[in-house]
């Protein structure tokens, strides 16, 4: 239609000069291309990393979703002896109950989850807060010149002190004596 027209409209110089108009257009093009290229792995990469995450924690209990749509609650969690991982689901309604074995890599995510989960990730949660709240007091104590020991502290029990007694049997002979005087 108009193409030729178009292309071959402007004069010889004009043509020349167009030619190169393009260079940088596509310099820009393939840098993009390539930030682009480079960007995009790190971002497949936590994805990946995330999913191996979700489904190391798989337990019994939980409620998922498979690849293929299907919810169910995780009855079994085994290891297959190449190595891999599977877990059953049970689904359908009280009646109706079917029972299906999957790969690993049919989880597709978590709709909730079991009691198993909630307790394991509980007992995380409080470690991790007391080692938070242990290292703070260190923290504390260490800005306070070391005088102040963290509440939880207990001082090693020698042999060589054991002779000594107690400050409280001491206070109590000390005014037993000051009575007899």
């Amino acid at each position: 239609m108009n193409i030729s027209l178009f292309l071959s409209s402007g004069t010889a110089t004009d043509s020349c000069n167009s030619g190169n108009s393009f260079l940088p257009t596509i310099l820009i093009v393939l840098i993009l291309l390539g930030i682009v290229m480079f960007v995009m792995p790190l971002f497949n990469k936590r994805k990946d990393q995330e999913k191996n995450e979700a489904r190391n924690s798989i337990s019994i209990g939980d409620v998922i979703l498979t690849i293929g749509g299907i919810i169910g609650t995780v009855i079994d969690v085994e290891t297959t002896p190449e190595g891999g991982q599977r877990f059953t689901i049970e689904t359908g309604t009280e009646s109706n109950k079917s029972t299906l074995t999957f790969d690993i890599n049919a989880l597709y995510s978590f709709i909730s989850r079991g009691e198993i989960y909630l307790k394991r990730k509980a007992e995380e949660d409080a470690a991790k807060a007391e080692a938070e709240r242990l290292a703070k007091e260190a923290k504390l104590a260490k800005k306070k010149g070391g005088k102040d020991k963290p509440s939880d502290y207990k001082p090693p029990e020698d042999e060589a002190f054991s002779d000594f007694g107690s400050f409280e049997e001491d206070s109590q002979e000390n005014t037993q004596e000051d009575n007899k005087e």
